[in-house]
């Protein structure tokens, strides 16, 4: 079905004080002939929030500069007709997370698809004392 998103539940681990990054390529159609998605004019957005939802963490958007925190469409090409998604968390904002454990939703707003849920789960942090 053209135009629908089934948001993937991921789980991540980060290290404090070491940069984030997730790369995948967004891509439409079945596994053999699947092309990308064209990002240009996309917005997305991922948020960190306690496990109750209750206080936010951290919130991610496209956009960003380059080397500060941010989503970023077209992986080191800067090309958004290839469908790639950077996540991007830089050691100076890990070094400052005091939770070991966090709930994050990203959405993606496309021309195509409106706004749609495109990853959700949990961030688990590794270099905390215990």
């Amino acid at each position: 079905m053209s135009g629908i998103i089934l948001p993937v539940l991921k789980t991540f681990a980060f290290t404090r004080g070491v940069d984030f990054l997730y790369r995948y390529q967004y891509l439409q159609g079945v596994p053999t002939s699947a092309r990308p998605i064209n990002l240009t004019g996309a917005s997305a957005t991922l948020t960190l929030t306690s496990w109750d939802g209750l206080t936010t963490y951290k919130t991610l958007t496209s956009g960003a500069t380059p080397g500060t925190s941010g989503i970023f469409f077209g992986g080191g090409t800067h090309n958004p007709l290839d469908g790639t998604i950077d996540i991007v968390i830089v050691a100076a904002d890990t070094s400052t997370f005091t939770w070991k454990y966090a709930r994050y939703n990203m959405s993606l707003i496309t021309t195509l698809c409106g706004d749609q849920r495109l990853l959700y789960g949990s961030f688990g942090g590794q270099g905390f004392l215990p």
